[in-house]
């Protein structure tokens, strides 16, 4: 449970800027007495001040919060509020706020210093301090003290012209009644809850339509790749027998290229064999060349026969010729006869190896 300790004023309405005037409050009631004009609303004002960070009304935008400079003859006042209270944890802390008052040509101006919020550390004791910006200020302490920034303002330390606010009218009332009870909060975060349901309603349909587009997408992918599987088994089954087909052709073409070699030896054996009926056939060609001589030789020999009967009739010249023609003609005879018996005998072994 929070509670308010001590209150330090400086400068604040009829208090002097030079002193510091200390307020002490007591468990479970404090209660504060004095003559009109002694600053009793001015305490009230400081607390609402230091807490909340909101001017008395009246007092314009601070102008008249802070003790005027005209009373000392000075160009600015400058004014603090500090607080010393319990956070809702129980550790006690200190809230600081400044502010000054200039005195223009023609006006005064009213400015915020930041605050300053002082505590103690609970593992080492040592105080540390935190510099917040007036907004943050204004947020920050109702947040340690565990009460709204407008209980604060309009019943803990409601000014006291602002203190018939049940009797105002029924908009202002609702106002009022929807800060203290910040329905205006619940009401804006059951807009934004309805506003979030909405979005997840449509977010989950969407998503059901990307649901059902990725059924049908996983279906096809399935049945793709089923099919995608037996077109591989196929193909792979196909690469098989191709590969056993290419396995067979190789050995089919080693036997070929070992019966091309075997077709080289014989075409080379046949060349030899052609090369040597070549040889022979130019032998017959010389021995027909041969025949031809002897035939006009004996030609001539017969001719030279007549010539020599015809000089001398007595003469047989038939015994003559049977006797040269046996003489000349047999031993050319046998040569004849002995080189066409070769001739026959290599053409016989040609064929016979042809045949083979």
């Amino acid at each position: 449970m929070s509670f308010i300790d001590k209150l330090s004023i400086r400068g604040v309405r009829a208090f002097s800027p030079d002193d510091e005037v200390l307020v002490q409050f007591y468990s479970p009631l404090t209660m504060i007495v004095g003559e009109n004009g002694c600053g009793k609303t001015t305490i009230i004002e400081s607390l609402r001040y230091v807490c909340s960070g909101i001017v008395p009304p009246g007092a314009g935008k601070g102008q008249s919060f802070i003790n005027d400079p005209k009373l000392t003859n000075a160009t600015e006042t400058k004014a603090s509020i500090k607080l010393r209270f319990k956070n809702v944890r129980g550790e006690t802390m200190v809230a600081s706020r400044s502010m000054r008052l200039k005195q223009n040509k023609k006006s005064m101006s009213f400015s915020a210093i930041d605050g300053v919020v002082t505590h103690k550390d609970a593992t080492t004791g040592q105080k540390a301090s935190q510099n917040y910006k007036c907004t943050e200020m204004d947020k920050h302490i109702p947040y340690l003290l565990g009460v709204s920034r407008s209980v604060l303002e309009n019943v803990i330390f409601c000014h006291q012209e602002d203190s018939n606010w049940p009797l105002a009218d029924s908009a202002v009332l609702k106002k009022k009644f929807d800060d203290l009870f910040e329905s205006t909060r619940y009401s804006k975060a059951l807009e934004s809850v309805n506003k979030s349901r909405k979005n997840y309603v449509a977010h989950l349909k969407d998503i059901r339509v990307d649901l059902a587009r990725c059924e049908t997408e996983a279906e096809t992918g399935f049945s793709f790749f089923i099919s995608n599987f037996f077109y591989q088994k196929s193909i792979f089954k196909i690469a098989k027998e191709v590969e056993e087909n290419m396995n067979v052709k190789a050995t089919e073409l080693s036997e070929l290229e070992r019966n091309h070699e075997g077709l080289s030896v014989e075409i080379e054996l046949a060349e030899e064999r052609l090369r040597e009926c070549m040889k022979i056939l130019n032998q017959s060609e010389e021995i027909q060349e041969e025949i031809d001589e002897i035939t006009i030789t004996l030609r001539n020999f017969d001719k030279q026969i007549e010539d020599i009967k015809k000089t001398n009739p007595s003469i047989d010249y038939n015994t003559i010729k049977r006797h040269v023609e046996r003489g000349e003609g047999e031993n050319e005879e046998k040569r004849m006869k002995k080189e066409l018996s070769k001739f026959d005998e290599v053409v016989e072994r040609k064929k016979r190896g042809r045949e083979e």
